[in-house]
């Protein structure tokens, strides 16, 4: 399946867990036999291969500052925004599935809006989902408002949504559009979704730390997982569960469909 992942920054060029996550789901996505595209803003010195192992990474904007004073900086989402919609419009029916973080958001608006003409299906995962006043903590008064509107409009777009805690799910896009939604909370994760094999590296627990995300959820979701796979971490993402959906996405695609994507 060609299968297209959308971040603005690519770990190990900038490191956080949303990063270790779309390059470790990437490795996965290729190693199991898929073809794999990593559209990023580019964060290494111009001429640098970025070697990720079996993925294509292509750039959709230049290297840029992305954070001032431990915030994020607008200008680059807009731009990452526009060279997503340009290379969706230009290349979208290469891809079977599009792939994309919510955050931050004029990247999804942008595959959202090519996804018709492009006919590929539309993956989102949302890690969180911020309050109006968390965005005006966050922003200020009125460009908080604005940020709030733009996760709005994220929320409406047709999309299959992957809800990273149930406090997500009651809010996005399962509430808003009736669309495709699957939750997949921390609470309890590694018990029902992590399928690492003994030989893989230890998985982890990615816990929570404001309540956007479900902040209650980190004291049992670590001991969940320390209890459930000894030798756990916090460090490293797993992605088998986003592994086994593409599975079921490649079994859905073999059987004939009343609608298009």
């Amino acid at each position: 399946m060609r299968v297209c992942l959308v971040y603005d920054c690519l770990f190990p060029y900038t490191v956080g867990g949303a990063e270790r996550w779309y390059r470790n789901l990437a490795e996965r996505l290729a190693a199991e036999g898929h073809e794999v595209t990593y559209l990023t803003l580019r964060q290494w010195p111009r001429g640098t291969d970025p070697a990720v192992p079996g993925v294509r990474v292509v750039t959709a904007g230049p290297r840029m500052r992305l954070y001032v004073a431990g915030r994020r900086r607008i200008v680059p989402p807009v731009v990452f925004g526009a060279g997503v919609l340009w290379h969706l419009l230009r290349h979208g029916r290469r891809y079977d599935v599009v792939h994309t973080a919510s955050f931050p958001y004029f990247s999804l608006l942008a595959a959202g809006a090519a996804r018709r003409r492009g006919r590929f299906r539309l993956l989102v995962d949302w890690h969180e989902i911020w309050t109006i006043g968390y965005w005006r903590e966050y922003l200020g008064r009125a460009p908080g408002r604005i940020g709030w509107l733009v996760q709005r409009l994220c929320v409406v777009v047709p999309q299959e949504a992957f809800c990273f805690a149930r406090l997500s799910e009651r809010r996005g896009p399962s509430s808003a559009t009736h669309s495709p939604s699957t939750s997949c909370p921390i609470t309890g994760a590694f018990r029902s979704r992590c399928t690492c094999s003994s030989g893989e590296r230890p998985p982890v627990c990615s816990a929570c730390s404001h309540a956007g995300r479900g902040q209650s959820a980190s004291p049992p979701a670590c001991s969940s997982a320390r209890r459930s796979r000894p030798g756990s971490t916090r460090s490293t993402a797993c992605p088998s569960s986003s592994c086994a959906r593409y599975r079921r996405i490649r079994h859905s695609m073999l059987r004939p469909r009343s609608r298009r994507w």
